[in-house]
């Protein structure tokens, strides 16, 4: 049996996204935030916080209970969500 490989850390500077760029929660596109650096942090209703942590933030404000959630996964730019575009810059690089 072989162990599958571990992705690195998700930074927003992997798939070229600036400080400054709009992101829309992918449940409902009216819900955004705005990245402050190239890392993983974001400007959610006036507070610094994690991709993550704004994804829980913004779903509790739509009336879900997560514990843990994927911000790459419920984050989009541009139509796509921000771990779609890192999985195809990774398969174009592979």
């Amino acid at each position: 049996m072989v162990a599958a490989k571990r992705r690195s850390r998700f930074l927003l500077s992997m798939i070229g996204i600036k400080s400054g760029t709009e992101l829309k929660l992918a449940k409902n596109p009216d819900i955004t935030c705005k990245t402050v650096d190239e890392r993983n942090q974001v400007d959610f209703n006036g507070e610094v916080t994690s991709l993550s942590d704004a994804a829980l933030q913004a779903f509790s404000q739509l009336g879900f209970e997560y514990t843990a959630l994927s911000g790459p996964w419920e984050w989009i730019y541009n139509g796509k969500r921000l771990d779609e575009i890192r999985r195809e810059i990774e398969g174009a690089s592979d």
